[in-house]
């Protein structure tokens, strides 16, 4: 398997009912990438459901913040891009923004990139 070019890193805490329905979108993306759940204990189906998915899934058994769960899961990521998004993300079109994505970071002058609408 190629070297993710992309890392999504979603932090979670009982996402159960939204993360069936984010994860679904990354079976259609056709660049090389990861997906890892960094999970701040949660009580429900949460980690089981990010595994059937597929997704990389590390618990923060350190302090519960979204921001100890993002450090989780960057701490894990193999590649050189990071994505972080929460559980009820939806992309409009997960591939053209994968691309936009890639392409930027071509040009050495950019460290980061934000969006409000994905």
């Amino acid at each position: 398997m190629a070297r993710p070019v992309l890392s999504f890193i979603i932090p979670t805490l009982n996402e159960e009912n939204v993360l069936p329905l984010h994860l679904a979108q990354y079976r259609n993306l056709h660049i090389p990438h990861e997906v890892i759940v960094a999970d701040g204990g949660s009580l429900d189906k949460t980690r089981d459901i990010a595994q059937e998915h597929g997704a990389l899934v590390y618990l923060n058994k350190g302090k519960q913040t979204i921001g100890s769960n993002r450090n989780i899961g960057a701490a894990h990521a193999s590649a050189n891009i990071y994505i972080f998004c929460d559980a009820d993300t939806r992309f409009d079109g997960i591939n053209n923004f994968a691309m936009e994505v890639v392409e930027a970071f071509k040009d050495p002058e950019v460290v980061e990139i934000g969006r409000a609408h994905v």
